[in-house]
């Protein structure tokens, strides 16, 4: 973190990664999960995948002491949401796997 970087506009600028991560992964689970899951399991989520990693490569982990460089969030919040998504396929088929695909007529006004 550079010096001049205010530590609150820092943690705000944190908090906008840690609040879109989540809802990358949510569209692979949606309509497989109820909502009381559904929130605790993004909750424990963050709590035990999320941050980890965050600190590894942005908070002076492991990660970062080896060099490893992620500017646009590709190692942290693309693969890590990417793993969760790529795991929802034993949650089973969505309520509506089964309905056909209907496209409506839309006239404009």
């Amino acid at each position: 973190m550079s010096p001049t970087c205010l530590v609150q506009l820092h943690a705000l600028f944190q908090m906008m990664f840690a609040t879109i991560t989540p809802l990358i992964m949510t569209g692979s689970y949606a309509e497989r999960l109820k909502w009381e899951p559904f929130l605790v399991f993004t909750f424990l989520w963050e709590i035990v995948v999320y941050y980890p990693c965050v600190h590894w490569v942005w908070g002076g982990g492991f990660l970062s002491k080896w060099g490893v460089l992620d500017f646009a969030g590709g190692i942290v919040i693309h693969t890590s949401a990417g793993a969760v998504s790529a795991q929802a396929r034993p949650l089973g088929r969505r309520d509506d796997a089964d309905a056909p695909l209907t496209l409506r007529e839309h006239r404009g006004r």
